[in-house]
């Protein structure tokens, strides 16, 4: 995660971003993989406020058995769906904070 500026960069912008990891050891083959959740916080001056970027993956940390490489593709397929249901409700829960 980037630190906050120094007094070396004090004129850079702060664009700290949150990573999280999670492990799903309650599933078969959970330990192959793990959910990368990225949110990354630009600064927005147009319209003066901060911008907020998601980006989720599935990322293989093992392999799985070759029976089951065509499993691989549905199950990233299922990360991004719902993460994509699921961003509307954050969008909207960030707006609410906000105001």
């Amino acid at each position: 995660m980037p630190r906050p500026p120094t007094g070396k960069n004090l004129g850079a912008p702060c664009r700290p971003q949150q990573v999280m990891s999670t492990c799903s050891h309650n599933v078969p083959y959970g330990e192959c993989s793990r959910i990368e959740d990225r949110l990354h916080f630009t600064p927005d001056a147009a319209r003066g406020g901060v911008a907020v970027a998601k980006w989720i993956g599935l990322v293989w940390v093992k392999s799985l058995p070759w029976a089951l490489g065509p499993a691989a593709g549905f199950l990233e397929k299922q990360v991004h769906d719902q993460a994509k249901e699921t961003w509307g409700k954050f969008q909207a829960h960030l707006r609410a904070c906000a105001s």
